[in-house]
């Protein structure tokens, strides 16, 4: 119920946008294991460019073995969001999400379906050059 109470008031959803009160909502269930609240609330910060705090959720689900929290920390050392960008770190979180079982993060790191990640696999070399090519 908070979850969905949660996402409510961060979307608009049936109440009046209440960004504070949304991730208040979702600040409950998260500590309580829900991991999707989680993910839902680094989200929330990201939105505001709170990076460090969109992490330290991100991380918290990741580290529990749930897949998204470990693809969006992914995405936010491929976009260098806060100043993060780390192509092998990206690699490690998409690599642990793939394994986990995420198909975007196997597919981010260039792997068809049912293909699973090897410990060599130069991603984060491609991820150096696209990197620089941008900057051209």
């Amino acid at each position: 119920m908070c979850r969905k109470a949660g996402q409510g008031y961060l979307k608009g959803i049936g109440t009046t946008v209440d960004r504070e009160k949304g991730k208040e909502y979702l600040q409950r269930v998260c500590d309580q294991g829900d991991q999707f609240s989680c993910v839902a609330l680094g989200l929330a910060y990201a939105k505001e460019k709170n990076f460090r705090q969109s992490m330290r959720y991100y991380k918290d689900a990741c580290d529990t073995g749930y897949a998204d929290g470990c693809l969006e920390l992914g995405f936010v050392y491929e976009r260098g969001d806060g100043g993060q960008y780390s192509p092998v770190t990206v690699e490690k979180y998409y690599t642990k999400a793939c394994q986990i079982g995420s198909a975007s993060a196997c597919a981010n790191l260039g792997l068809k379906p049912g293909e699973k990640p090897v410990a060599a696999y130069p991603f984060h070399e491609r991820m150096s050059f696209s990197k620089g090519a941008t900057n051209l």
